[in-house]
């Protein structure tokens, strides 16, 4: 197997694992906890995407999947080359919408409980998140498509 191939097998396997986890968020978890309430969004948030294993997991996968699918890029050719790029361009773009997320998600440690604030935050974080979600699929999609080629 060639180092694009390796890269874009690599990317491709990061990048499913993280559109499978935003897919859980988006069709399960977030209407699940937008009928549960605020509170209950917010103690989940802090017991999971802020907990230990939240800040492992999400940058290790969102991470892991931009520095392969940046470096399929980087080395793709032939037909390869064009969708790894489009990859590449879009998992750049989850990185920098997570950038714009992440504030709103670290400030609820130090809510409490006030709806106001926690209301804002959790709008600001979905929206960001949205579109993050976009290009972390759309991501995983040109990853496939890398390989395919």
């Amino acid at each position: 197997m060639n180092t694009s191939r390796a890269l874009a097998t690599a990317a491709t396997a990061f990048g499913g694992l993280l559109a499978g986890a935003t897919a859980d968020r988006w069709i399960v978890q977030i209407p699940a906890l937008h009928a549960l309430g605020l509170t209950t969004w917010s103690d989940y948030s802090r017991h999971a995407d802020l907990s230990l294993r939240g800040f492992a997991f999400y940058p290790a996968v969102g991470i892991g999947h931009a520095i392969l699918t940046v470096a399929t890029a980087i080395v793709a050719d032939g037909k390869m080359r064009t969708p790894a790029r489009v990859a590449a361009i879009l998992a750049l773009g989850g990185m920098a919408t997570t950038l714009k997320a992440a504030p709103f998600m670290l400030s609820v440690r130090h809510l409490g409980h006030n709806p106001r604030e926690l209301e804002m935050a959790r709008r600001g974080f979905e929206f960001w998140s949205a579109i993050r979600a976009a290009c972390q699929v759309g991501a995983f999609a040109a990853n496939v498509l890398t390989l395919a080629k």
